[in-house]
């Protein structure tokens, strides 16, 4: 079996050494060298070389090398196990030679990363994740400047056409992996029998026969700079068996195992560093170098926080409104056919409850068949939807639009995946196949389960080409109503999805078409994102109070129509684009809790947009991140918004106080909850332009310079007693799926393992503090928040004071 990723089996040591005289190196482990301070000469095979501070050096194991200190040199030495290299990396030519920064320039982008895992590891118990991470850095950054080496030596693979390649780069690729020829066919999209064929033209062989030469070449490295077992290497190697690992390594060397192993490169007596020259407590040294690197610094330090102080009485609370978790946008139906999306919807299902999912275009999914002049409609993979999301206690919301099924790259271009048909063909499609459907559903899952499904007929205010006008839309949207309310009566029916951005006037003229025809919709609806502007003007607002502004005048317009009429965000969201990284950003978190406490109780739905980036997947979008609106990226890591709804889950029933940056609430006389946030709105830096990952780099300039926020509360009528504080928190390092892709350099995951890996890089930190109440019940905290950080308070009632503690209460 493979080992674990635990650190004691990689790094074999780490420490600071003080050179001041001549040492020879001679290591069994791949070493970084970073020079700290001074300047240092290396001598190998009559080569010389000058390293300064800051400078990098790989050294493979086996090499004899020659450190001499100009007057003197603080370096840190990573040892790092062979098999871990070998196995990550699977590029031998790390081994032949000395690699340094010098002539290698981009390795210097290693110093930060060693520096960071040598800081994490002076207490390693606490930080074998962010150590783990600190080491795929330094991986992908050795990988990348391995392929420039490399990338001219497969001109022969190259000749033998695009096709050919691809076989070959995904046997490289998987060469661990046990490989049977039905399933590499499978996977490259193959027969196998061409498969077969090709390797016998080609390589006079038989796939499987390649295979073993493939791997057997790979096992002498393994032989000769690693101690590992034949078993064990044969495990790692993807053989079948220990048997095939021996027959593939005699028939490629001519020889066995054993007679590699003779060849072995690691020293028997290795030369190292005297005792003498290791600096016991290098904390010092390391608390004086460049905190993490600034891409994600957002404000200079110095500061002067800005200062929030409330006293709240725990007695006087009021409900909160569950409008957060009313809805929740799923996407297109066709979409949640997709194992991920189904999985990602289990998962916030166990930790949100959303009450209902909103789908657009259903019966895209319906199957239609003519038998002797009628029509049959087959609903079961609706169905399949629909079943999973009873299962998960979530009800129906049933966008019955004629939307099309499309991606807004950027503020002016939109990629089109499916147009949608004429307005007046798909209605009247629609009103054909929706009685049949209600009746088929009730007639499945009972009429107490469908009377609560909801359905919203929205106008399309995007598509200024092929719309209805206003009293076709709302003819329509009579008719719809009408056919459902005649089978199910107590289905809510609603519309139309006003768009904010447009002016109210259209919304106006709407409503005046449902009056002139006696409608009463159930509710209204609406659509809200930050965009201004139109056409190559288009650009998301610098006012920060946009989201909020439109929401709070199209609710305040709505009701002095329809007085007590039911109205739903049916959509909102930053950013509508679905390639901007802003969507990946704690920005999104944080304006996500804002947008959410701040209309908590304007409106019976704020639904998000959307739950996942499998929405917004396309061919141009196969990186781990690409911008997408979900709260989860495509492979179901939860981005830094996801928490935000994990947070508003642990608030409880009861709203104490609520402020711009800030919510308390209670569970019971002796529970409570906050969530707090500093919010820093975008620049024009990234307004009319998608955020790319090049634009990271700019950092403070991206969002604008707001202090630390410093608060303190105190909540008055608290039991006496001691209450255990726990606080979850959301920064640019915890909770932040994007910097820990950044750490990665950028790298991209497919395998479980390694999605399972970000998704525990990717979680809050979490700590631990006690608060005491004495007879005087004040409860007293306070929070300091730096920009774009999130925290959660959950605060419970531990255990009562000491009976002498009272006593002298009671007596003072």
């Amino acid at each position: 079996m493979q080992p674990q990723y635990r650190i004691s089996q990689i790094i074999s040591q780490l420490n600071v050494h003080q050179i001041t005289n001549p040492v020879t190196l001679c290591l069994c482990d791949y070493s970084i060298l970073c020079t700290l301070e001074g300047s240092l000469r290396i001598e190998f095979e009559n080569q010389h070389s000058h390293y300064l501070q800051t400078d990098v050096i790989l050294l493979p194991p086996g090499l004899s090398v020659n450190l001499k200190p100009d007057k003197y040199a603080l370096c840190l030495i990573l040892q790092i196990k062979p098999w871990f290299l070998l196995n990550t990396l699977d590029c031998q030519n790390l081994f032949d030679k000395i690699y340094g920064s010098i002539k290698t320039p981009y390795l210097q982008t290693l110093y930060p990363h060693a520096i960071l895992i040598a800081r994490y590891y002076m207490n390693i118990n606490e930080h074998e994740y962010e150590i783990l991470s600190e080491l795929f850095c330094c991986i992908s950054i050795i990988q990348k400047h391995l392929v420039s080496e490399s990338v001219c030596t497969d001109a022969a693979t190259r000749e033998n056409g695009k096709r050919n390649r691809e076989i070959l780069e995904y046997l490289q690729m998987h060469s661990k992996d046990f490989l049977r020829l039905q399933d590499t066919a499978e996977a490259i999209g193959l027969t196998p029998q061409y498969l077969a064929a090709f390797f016998k033209k080609s390589f006079g062989c038989t796939f499987i026969e390649y295979v073993h030469r493939l791997k057997a070449s790979k096992c002498y490295f393994w032989l000769i700079y690693t101690q590992l077992s034949d078993q064990e290497i044969s495990d790692f190697m993807g053989f079948q068996n220990l048997t095939s690992y021996h027959k593939a390594i005699r028939l490629y060397y001519h020889c066995s195992a054993d007679d590699i192993r003779k060849n072995s490169r690691l020293p028997s007596v290795p030369s190292t560093f005297d005792d003498a020259t290791i600096i016991l407590k290098p904390d010092s040294i390391f608390s004086e170098l460049p905190d993490d690197p600034p891409t994600f610094q957002i404000v200079k330090r110095g500061q002067v926080p800005l200062v929030t102080r409330a006293d709240i009485n725990i007695l006087k609370h009021r409900p909160v409104s569950d409008s957060w978790k009313y809805l929740i946008n799923l996407g297109f139906a066709y979409q949640l056919i997709s194992p991920n999306l189904q999985s990602q919807l289990r998962e916030i299902q166990e930790k949100v409850h959303f009450n209902y999912g909103r789908i657009c275009r259903i019966f895209d999914l319906a199957g239609i068949e003519q038998v002797h002049g009628t029509k049959l409609y087959s609903f079961e993979l609706i169905y399949q939807i629909i079943d999973l999301m009873d299962s998960l206690n979530m009800i129906p919301f049933l966008e019955l639009s004629n939307r099309p099924v499309k991606i807004n790259v950027n503020f002016q271009e939109t990629q089109v995946l499916n147009n949608a048909e004429q307005p007046i063909i798909y209605y009247n499609r629609l009103l054909q196949i929706l009685p049949e459907f209600i009746r088929s559903s009730c007639n499945r899952y009972g009429i107490s389960y469908v009377k609560k499904w909801r359905f919203e007929i929205c106008y399309d205010f995007y598509d200024n080409t092929s719309q209805l006008t206003f009293g076709q839309y709302a003819n329509y949207f009579k008719n719809i109503t009408t056919v459902i309310h005649s089978i199910v009566p107590e289905c809510i029916v609603g519309g139309p999805g006003f768009n904010t951005h447009e002016p109210l006037t259209k919304l106006e003229n709407i409503l005046s078409s449902f009056d002139s025809l006696k409608i009463h919709p159930d509710f209204i609806s609406m659509q809200v994102f930050s965009a201004t502007g139109y056409g190559a003007d288009m650009h998301l607002s610098l006012d920060k109070e946009t989201v909020n502004d439109r929401t709070r005048n199209v609710v305040e317009f709505i009701h002095k129509k329809y007085p007590g009429v039911s109205i739903l965000v049916s959509e909102f969201n930053s950013c509508h684009t679905a390639r901007n990284h802003l969507n990946d950003t704690l920005f999104q978190a944080t304006f996500l809790a804002r947008y959410l406490i701040q209309n908590l109780d304007i409106a019976d739905s704020l639904a998000y947009f959307s739950l996942s980036d499998v929405s917004t997947r396309y061919t141009d979008s196969d990186n781990m991140l690409f911008g997408g609106n979900g709260l989860y990226s495509y492979q179901g890591i939860p981005k830094p918004a996801f928490y935000i709804y994990s947070f508003f889950q642990s608030l409880g029933a009861s709203m104490l106080s609520k402020g711009d940056n800030y919510i308390i609430t209670s569970g019971s006389s002796t529970s409570f909850q906050g969530l707090f946030f500093n919010y820093a709105h975008i620049t024009e830096a990234v307004s009319s332009n998608n955020l790319s990952l090049q634009d990271l780099t700019l950092g403070e300039q991206l969002f604008e310079a707001v202090p630390p926020q410093f608060m303190r509360f105190r909540l008055h009528n608290v039991q006496p007693g001691y209450y255990l504080v726990k606080v979850n928190t959301i920064n640019h390092t915890h909770g932040n799926i994007l910097y820990n892709w950044y750490k990665s350099a950028f790298i991209n995951i497919y395998e479980k393992k390694d999605i399972d890996f970000f998704k525990s890089l990717a979680k809050p930190a979490f700590s631990l503090y006690t608060i005491k109440v004495t007879e005087q019940k004040i409860l007293e905290f306070s929070i300091l928040l730096n920009p774009q950080e999130i925290h959660l308070l959950l605060i419970d009632y531990s255990i009562p004071l000491p009976n002498t503690e009272r006593s002298i209460n009671d007596e003072t």
